[in-house]
């Protein structure tokens, strides 16, 4: 299998997840942005993505909204939302739908 194929396999199985916000999450809206306790800030198209990370939405689905939110294609967009969802993953500020329902 080329590194190619292999990379695109790994970012279909990504788009699949359905990510949502870690349990205690300290976050508050401010104008477009999202502020994420202790001040981790987001900008406008990370606040969007992040506001569709309810464990139902998967990330195919984040990416289509965000592309028809700014008028651009979902591919333009695939890189930046895989990107944030891999950040957000690593400092615990989301959380995979599997991991939320072990959590209650």
């Amino acid at each position: 299998m080329t590194t190619e194929l292999s990379d695109a396999l790994h970012a279909t199985n990504e788009l699949s997840a359905r990510l949502q916000p870690a349990p205690n999450l300290q976050w508050k809206k401010f104008k477009s942005s999202i502020v994420i306790e202790p001040g981790l800030v987001l900008n406008d198209s990370a606040a969007f993505a992040f506001g569709l990370l309810d464990g139902q939405t998967d990330l195919q689905r984040v990416c289509e909204l965000l592309a028809a939110e700014y008028r651009i294609s979902v591919s333009d967009v695939v890189d930046d939302v895989l990107e944030l969802s891999r950040e957000l993953l690593k400092h615990k500020i989301v959380i995979r739908q599997l991991e939320a329902e072990r959590h209650n």
